[in-house]
């Protein structure tokens, strides 16, 4: 009797068994939702990935670099073309604000190194940073004295020519190149700020166009490149 009446009163009017009222309905999965956790997942995956990819080249970078700042050897560069440069002069070059310069050429041996090595494949654009080196390693030897600083100034074609030679729209980004290179210490850097301040803020503007090749300390037109 007991069960029958259970089962009497979980029919409904029209005989169907009824569910309770308290029981979970379970919804069906939702093919959306887990296609959404897949490429939620994917994602993950591939930023830990690009992650480290990126990690892994930026410390090959940073130990292929040699301690001295010194441009990778591009395998462009010739056997007979290392024979004719300076040794690496590493911290020694660096002692001094006049460096190691130990063929004579005036320019240090670290920045002699370092455009050879940067630009083996235009003779133009090697001897003009020279030029411009040369000029600029006398600046801050001559920088305590104001008289000749401002004939420094004066003097200074370098920037012409360089300007001749790579074009207004690249000069800047390799003058600073260069500029990095040879005020590569402390002394050096003060040497460059006490000539800026003995020649008193004066400076010089570029020649024009027309006359920026005359300014070149050698002859552009006998270079292919």
């Amino acid at each position: 009797m007991e069960n029958l009446e259970y089962n009497t009163n979980n029919q409904s009017s029209n005989g169907t068994e009824k569910l309770p009222q308290n029981s979970p309905v379970t919804p069906p999965p939702n093919p959306k939702n887990n296609f959404r956790r897949t490429l939620v997942i994917l994602a993950i995956f591939l930023i830990v990935l690009i992650i480290g990819l990126v990690g892994g080249v930026s410390l090959y970078l940073i130990k292929s670099q040699p301690e001295n700042g010194q441009p990778i050897i591009p395998s462009s560069i010739t056997a007979e073309t290392l024979a004719h440069l300076p040794p690496d002069p590493r911290p020694a070059g660096k002692a001094t604000i006049q460096g190691i310069d130990s063929d004579g050429d005036g320019v240090r041996d670290d920045v002699q190194r370092y455009i050879a090595l940067t630009y083996p494949n235009s003779a133009k654009t090697r001897a003009a940073l020279t030029q411009v080196t040369k000029h600029e390693q006398k600046e801050l030897l001559d920088a305590n004295n104001k008289q000749t600083a401002i004939a420094d100034l004066i003097g200074d074609d370098g920037s012409d020519c360089l300007y001749f030679i790579v074009g207004s729209d690249n000069v800047r980004a390799i003058y600073n190149e260069l500029e990095a290179r040879i005020l590569n210490t402390r002394d050096r850097s003060e040497a460059s700020i006490l000539f800026n301040q003995q020649i008193g803020g004066q400076g010089i503007g570029i020649a024009p166009i027309g006359e920026r090749k005359s300014r070149c300390a050698f002859s552009p037109d006998t270079m292919e490149n």
